[in-house]
């Protein structure tokens, strides 16, 4: 996979001076890999289920790129989920994405003075499930994702909903045209460092 636009936009201070840019982004093509595993268990008695994943990315390029490498980092997933009378749940979460190996800015809005290490980001979930019968079942479910330092994750682009922390303003908040992403030529960008929250409710009906 090739990463090129992280160096068009990275800190010019954490990569090499005697590359230019198009050397940089040719080489920034390397193997990615990932491990992840988890467990689940079910306490019968109290109709408690608490569960948990772990998971791994690794991104295999050059030494002198390791700086902007915000693809290689660990994460995990915590849950639990308590059945209620009248055949209802309620469900919570949290997710953990750790510091990546380099710079989590890459060709988004970040600033250049916060250590590469302050880049976490952590999702706390709250779901509420009803159970009508055996295959419908009504749900509501409240997330925040909670981004630290450059680090710029999103919720909902792979679910129900679009990004949500990506901007196409013009300068001064106008609509001219120009993009207020903190570059001169560049088009619209996602900021880092948001916290984003959302709500969604909706129907389940398993075939």
């Amino acid at each position: 996979m090739n990463r090129g636009s992280d160096i068009i936009g990275a800190n010019p201070a954490v990569l090499p001076s005697n590359y230019t840019a198009t050397q940089l982004a040719l080489a920034d093509v390397g193997n990615e890999s990932a491990f992840k595993t988890g467990l689940m268990y079910k306490f019968a008695s109290t109709g408690t289920t608490i569960g948990g994943i772990y998971e791994w990315m690794y991104r295999n390029i050059p030494s002198y790129l390791q700086a902007q490498n915000e693809r290689q980092r660990s994460g995990f997933w915590l849950t639990a989920v308590q059945d209620l009378p009248g055949a209802n749940q309620v469900a919570v979460g949290w997710a953990r994405a750790n510091a990546a190996q380099g710079d989590a800015a890459g060709q988004h809005n970040y600033d250049p003075t916060i250590a590469t290490g302050s880049s976490t980001a952590n999702m706390y979930t709250i779901t509420g499930i009803h159970q009508v019968d055996r295959n419908l079942s009504f749900y509501a479910n409240y997330a925040a994702t909670i981004n630290n330092g450059n680090a710029h994750y999103d919720m909902g682009a792979g679910g129900h909903g679009i990004t949500t922390d990506c901007h196409d303003s013009g300068v001064s908040g106008n609509n001219s045209g120009a993009p207020a992403n903190g570059g001169i030529t560049g088009g619209p960008q996602c900021w880092g460092g948001t916290h984003i929250q959302g709500i969604s409710v909706g129907m389940r009906y398993r075939f």
